[in-house]
């Protein structure tokens, strides 16, 4: 299956701003514009707000309980009884294969019980006969046991028949074929008269439709080595869809991969996301969207991304100060899409601006 390719997360891209300058935000790093001589430089002010750190990828969603429907015999379908999009329960017909020469297999093989009975029941009446004549000794011992043979073959014969006659109406149970559980059906191309082959040991058989359950739902995506870290399995995460604006879906890390494997030149994760939804409008294989929360500060001074420059592995921000602005370094913490926290150098209320000053006090 084709997977959503893994979105850059915002750890990844703080771990290149703290490596290149902070490249990856407007106003960040070493050529952040510098405001014209005597012109207005743009303020903001630090404010007190809540920042969770997390990790967003994209994938594709997999049912959890999925089955492809086979049948175990060979034959031509008789009637289909589930088109595709069609929901069912377990145990709901889906199809029925042509019964006429299994009908018939099932007739002769109990002619035949019925035959190995009778001839049964001869044998051990006439074994009880010899037995009688033997005990007299009007017969010879020989006589005794060939009918003695005879009542235990005729015994074999019949059990031989009974399990021949089982296998036959076992063979006719299973031209129905049925749902296996609840789910909804996928595509298929099935018609009346089309011949499928039976699931053996040398072959895999014809696959006839796809039942698929839509109530637990995985997304299957990968996680960068530079995140696998910072997440574990049972971790919660939240699932949404461009296709379906504003339906956002509560989940937890499944399954995480205990080795990483090379997609797109990057060492990546492979990762389960599990969800439940009963909205039709969730099929296989459309893509998600997954956040992972991975660490969240509460109250915390925080300032516009953009308005810490970075200069020689040093950050600092330009806090006006009368008429100008002086520069003052800062000590930043987690930072969401927006914002990133300030655990030393600033407080809230304070003014900074978002563009280099042309003259620092």
């Amino acid at each position: 299956m084709v997977r959503g390719r893994p979105r850059l997360s915002l750890r990844f891209s703080i771990a290149a701003a703290l490596l290149g300058g902070w490249l990856l935000f407007p106003g960040c790093g070493n050529d952040a514009p510098t405001g014209a001589s005597g012109g207005a430089n743009r303020v903001v002010e630090v404010t007190v707000r809540d920042i969770s750190e997390t990790v967003e990828l994209t994938g594709e969603v997999v049912p959890a309980i999925y089955s492809e429907i086979k049948s175990e015999i060979s034959g031509r379908i008789a009637q289909v009884h589930a088109e595709p999009g069609v929901l069912v329960a377990a145990g709901d017909l889906l199809v029925e294969l042509d019964r006429t020469q299994l009908d018939t297999e099932v007739r002769e093989a109990e002619r035949q019980v019925e035959a190995a009975r009778l001839n049964m029941e001869k044998a051990l009446r006439d074994y009880e006969r010899t037995r009688e004549l033997f005990q007299r000794e009007l017969v010879p011992q020989r006589e005794y046991l060939d009918a003695q043979v005879a009542r235990e073959l005729a015994a074999n014969s019949f059990e031989i028949q009974q399990a021949r006659l089982e296998s036959s109406k076992e063979r006719l149970a299973q031209s129905v074929i049925r749902a296996p559980h609840a789910g909804l059906v996928l595509n298929h191309n099935l018609r009346a008269g089309q011949v499928v082959t039976g699931a053996t040991s040398v072959s895999q058989g014809t696959v006839l439709m796809e039942v698929a359950d839509m109530n637990l739902l995985y997304v299957e995506t990968h996680i960068n080595e530079v995140d696998i870290t910072r997440v574990a399995v049972g971790m919660p995460a939240r699932v949404s869809f461009d296709t379906i604006r504003g339906a956002i879906f509560e989940g937890a890390i499944e399954t995480l991969s205990p080795s990483a494997i090379q997609r797109d030149q990057v060492r990546v994760f492979p990762t389960r996301i599990r969800f439940e939804s009963h909205d039709p409008r969730i099929r296989p294989g459309i893509s998600a969207n997954v956040v992972i929360p991975v660490s969240t500060a509460e109250g915390v001074p925080a300032v516009i991304i953009s308005a810490v420059f970075t200069e020689r592995g040093s950050r600092f921000v330009f806090v006006r100060e009368g008429e100008g602005f002086a520069r003052r370094p800062v000590v930043t913490g987690i930072s969401d899409m927006e914002f990133v926290e300030i655990r030393e150098g600033l407080s809230p209320g304070e003014a900074i601006s978002l563009t280099r000053p042309a003259i620092v006090n």
